[in-house]
């Protein structure tokens, strides 16, 4: 048998503060009745409720989640949406280990940064020369997109091959809405996953970039980040003057920047 009992005694009885219970109660997540007096009463049927709820909003798991699993009523449906909480979990669990480590490599003394990229779409062009030569590579190709009013934002350059004389790629960051009909070939489309790098700004003559790129490596190896992309030169500003060298090591998904 139901019996009513108030906002008092089931905080009592819940652990969870009278401001918590109205607040789910003002999401329709619990509801009351009031009694005689006015006051709002609550069946002790929502005790347990009550708890399951507040464990879930301790978990982060949304409050819109919690309403769809409350009215659900499709045992298999409720498991799914269990299994899409424990996998955000672990997700949450491997960005936060990022952060830890970020902290714990003495990463504050040193000139390296972690940095969030969103998805970008990128259009690649292949290129060869020596050294030092790949800054007018990058101002011509730029000139190209500007020509056809294709608008775009930071370059990459990535190394493919070679030691002297290279191989490499020129990347720019374009709207993926952009026509490539009206961009001569040949030329690659990458759309880039969202993810966490560690960047090192680069100020030296770009003839010693070498030097740089093993700085970063050898970061990334001294503290056991594993890569999940390419290193690359990262280009922006005017006349993309200024430059840092990223190495992808965290993947993220759209859920995880929410």
């Amino acid at each position: 048998m139901k019996h009513s009992i108030t906002i008092k005694e089931l905080s009592k009885k819940t652990g969870i503060s009278p401001s918590a219970i109205r607040f789910y109660e003002t999401k329709d997540l619990i509801r009351s009745n009031r009694n005689m007096s006015g006051y709002r009463v609550y069946e002790d049927d929502q005790i347990e409720m009550l708890k399951l709820i507040a464990s879930l909003r301790l978990i982060n798991v949304p409050l819109k989640d919690i309403q769809r699993y409350l009215l659900e009523k499709d045992n298999f449906r409720k498991h799914e949406m269990v299994t899409v909480w424990k996998s955000n979990l672990e997700k949450q669990r491997k960005l936060l280990d990022v952060s830890y480590r970020f902290l714990d490599s003495n990463s504050l003394n040193e000139p390296i940064y972690l940095k969030e990229k969103s998805e970008e779409v990128i259009i690649w062009f292949d290129s060869e020369g020596e050294v030092g030569e790949f800054g007018e590579h990058i101002k011509a190709k730029a000139k190209l997109l500007k020509r056809r009013n294709i608008t775009f934002e930071n370059c990459y350059l990535r190394y493919l091959s070679g030691d002297h004389f290279l191989k490499v790629r020129i990347g720019f960051v374009i709207d993926s809405k952009v026509d490539l009909e009206q961009i001569e070939r040949p030329f690659t489309i990458e759309i880039m996953q969202p993810c966490i790098v560690l960047a090192l700004p680069f100020k030296e003559s770009i003839k010693m970039v070498k030097y740089g790129y093993l700085k970063l490596l050898e970061y990334a190896n001294e503290n056991e980040w594993i890569p999940v992309g390419s290193i690359m030169e990262c280009y922006y500003g005017n006349d993309f003057m200024e430059m840092e060298i990223i190495l992808p090591v965290f993947h993220l998904e759209e859920e995880e920047r929410k």
